[in-house]
């Protein structure tokens, strides 16, 4: 049975000693001797740890591991001594050049990036004769800016978001060198993805699709152009932001030439609120106040009913809503039990929804805190190899007034109205856009819709996820799949 961790709540964890998610990053030799058995018989969250280990005490271990005759461990191995960065990795890691993994060269090329003495740039150099490993060992010389990577990079700027690490392109690594050699392949690259982009918005299509590939390299491309700096690249990041509408942005506003969606949708009796775009963002405290919010632990209004999986053990706290014209919360939790315990026939399979002040789950145990699901990664990008963690956070919702659909039947019967919008598809109120037809629409009131991989939980394939209530202050957790 899935166990979750005593110390964040995370319940997709094969041992609970074992949690990666809230891993702090320090390990002494005890525990990291620990981790590295863990991960030797196969434990997944073990070799996660095992690659996020970030403390001098635990050197030795991690210098043993470097020569494990396992391929993953020794990656996980040195990308742990590059966090440590301590120079008596640095032999471990030369050899490494020469492993038959390239992952595992990899790990050591960004160890030695991170150590950045001359013995590590000499060496670093030295791959570039070495083709699989050229970019990335050149993109590694760029952030010790050492000139000897101006060359294969502009050799490869055809392709500027292939990079030298998973987090970095050839785009950064070139205004790392801060050399004015780059600035017109920059350039150059710059404007192709601002014609494609332009084009894209051209199309005869109603929203027009932009062409999001072109708008990510252009990014990168403008950061790289800005470090190097000088007349010819401020003029084309000026000309290119021009083009993008200003600061590259992600989202296009909604505006009247959108046709039909740029209405306020008249009123309803099912509707919750006129609609509202659900976006998270995360809380700098701890919520602890009856309001709309994602992860942490919910704030009970009554006694706790913690609902119970299939499984027997605690759902998966994920959100709670308050509802417009109604008193008390919404709590919302993610049932994760395994798929041969679940009742597919059930519309609530995927988890429970339910009111306080209200009927309780069915099945609950009265237990005020328990798993919970969120929570956020950062990386500190002040170092080559970047740090990806997790930070428990919760996330407050930023409710952006939207546009809906004129009619409330319109959506079922004109498929012109379709709209690829992530805007669209996650709401608080407005109009339900269900994938298979929905709940009888007399019988339930519509709360909030969300594609599960937009709020950091993948259900399935493109799963839609729905809340709503009915008068007796019921709830129904409704998934939908494509």
């Amino acid at each position: 049975m899935p166990t979750y961790c005593p110390r964040c709540g995370y319940r997709e964890l094969e041992d609970s000693r074992l949690c990666w998610a809230c891993m702090d990053g320090e390990a002494d030799p005890r525990r990291a001797m620990e981790i590295l058995a863990a991960a030797e018989s196969g434990n997944s969250d073990a070799l996660r740890m095992l690659s996020d280990i970030d403390d001098s005490r635990a050197v030795d271990v991690m210098m043993s591991a470097a020569v494990h005759s396992q391929s993953e461990i020794r990656r996980a191995a040195l990308t742990s001594l590059s966090a440590i960065a301590d120079p008596r990795a640095e032999p471990l890691a030369v050899d490494a050049l020469r492993d038959t993994d390239e992952r595992v060269r990899a790990a050591a090329i960004g160890c030695l990036a991170e150590l950045g003495d001359s013995v590590a740039a000499d060496a670093l150099a030295n791959q570039l004769a070495q083709p699989p490993d050229r970019v990335r060992a050149a993109t590694a010389l760029a952030w010790l800016r050492d000139k000897r990577a101006v060359e294969p990079l502009l050799a490869a700027i055809d392709h500027p978001t292939v990079g030298g690490n998973l987090y970095r392109s050839i785009g950064s690594a070139l205004g790392w060198l801060v050399d004015p050699r780059t600035v017109p392949p920059l350039v150059h690259i710059l404007n192709a993805m601002t014609d494609r982009w332009v084009a894209s918005q051209r199309k005869p299509e109603s929203p027009p699709r932009p062409d999001w590939g072109a708008q990510i390299v252009a990014t990168d491309v403008v950061t790289a152009l800005a470090m190097v700096g000088g007349a010819e690249a401020e003029a084309a990041v000026a000309r290119a932001q021009e083009r993008f509408d200003g600061g590259l942005r992600l989202y296009l506003p909604a505006a009247p030439e959108y046709g039909p969606f740029a209405y306020r949708a008249p009123p309803h009796p099912l509707r919750t609120v006129p609609r509202w775009s659900l976006e998270l963002q995360p809380a700098e405290l701890p919520v602890r106040e009856p309001m709309t919010k994602f992860g942490g632990q919910p704030v009970w209004l009554d006694p706790p009913t913690w609902p119970l999986g299939a499984d027997g053990g605690p759902m998966t706290f994920m959100a709670q809503f308050a509802v417009p014209g109604v008193d008390g919360l919404a709590y919302l939790f993610i049932d994760l039990s395994p798929l041969d315990m679940l009742d597919f026939g059930d519309p609530n399979w995927a988890g429970c929804l339910f009111m306080q002040p209200g009927p309780p789950p069915p099945h609950h145990a009265a237990q005020a805190v328990g798993p919970t699901y969120a929570s956020e990664m950062h990386a500190d990008r002040g170092r080559f190899v970047l740090r990806m963690t997790f930070r428990l956070t919760e996330y407050l919702p930023t409710l952006e007034a939207g546009w809906d659909y004129p009619d409330w039947e319109a959506i079922r019967t004109d498929s012109a109205l379709e709209r690829d919008d992530d805007r669209d598809w996650n709401k608080i109120g407005g109009t339900p856009r269900y994938l298979q037809g929905g709940p009888p629409p007399d019988q339930w009131r519509f709360l909030f819709q969300f594609t599960a991989e937009h709020v950091g939980r993948e259900m399935g394939d493109g799963a839609e996820c729905y809340g709503l209530i009915d008068p007796d202050r019921r709830g129904l957790f409704l998934v939908e799949g494509h």
